[in-house]
């Protein structure tokens, strides 16, 4: 969309070097997917309320999480008796 940055560079001495292209986002959300200037690809998948639930590296799942309500109140529950 208008406004996203979709490439990443860096000028050295003249030399040009691509950090990460073809960035994605979510509609008025957080970075999607992106190519690194390594070549590895970095994919991000969210929830509907835009809570990242999976980071995958070039098909290697590094960070997965699955949201638990009762989890989550529990945990709430138990901060504010602390």
């Amino acid at each position: 969309t208008v406004g996203d940055i979709n490439r990443v560079t860096a000028d050295r001495n003249g030399v040009v070097a691509i950090l990460a292209d073809n960035i994605t986002h979510l509609p008025f959300g957080p970075l999607k997917t992106m190519t690194l200037g390594n070549g590895l690809v970095v994919n991000r998948s969210f929830d509907q309320l835009y809570r990242m639930t999976v980071i995958i590296w070039s098909q290697v799942i590094i960070w997965s999480h699955i949201l638990n309500r009762v989890i989550i109140w529990s945990h709430i529950l138990n901060s504010k008796l602390i």
